[in-house]
């Protein structure tokens, strides 16, 4: 999920914002600032453990290898893996369960 510095900007925009809507809180003393980065980083790493285990009721994308054969070449759009297609089609996870987004 995180690959690199824009991975990690992407996740900090994300919990700021869309996701986790952790508010913008402006303190002037350092353990103050150093306490509330931990918790924004801390919220964040308990954010994608839960992701990766609950991948396969999500409608996120479950098998990355047969997704990365799908695409034409390495600068085209990434494309969902069969899987992905199938579980966004028919809203049921393989043993016939519900889907759901996070």
């Amino acid at each position: 999920m995180w690959s690199g510095l824009a991975g990690v900007e992407r996740a900090f925009r994300s919990l700021k914002t869309v996701d986790l809507h952790v508010r913008p809180i402006h303190h002037w003393l350092a353990p103050r600032v150093r306490a509330h980065v931990f918790l924004c980083m801390l919220a964040c790493h308990v954010e994608w453990h839960m992701r990766e285990r609950l991948k396969p009721i999500l409608f996120d994308d479950d098998d990355p290898v047969a997704a990365a054969r799908e695409r034409a070449s390495i600068i085209a759009p990434a494309q969902p893996s069969p899987a992905a297609l199938s579980k966004r089609a028919g809203k049921l996870t393989p043993e016939g369960g519900p889907v759901h987004s996070f």
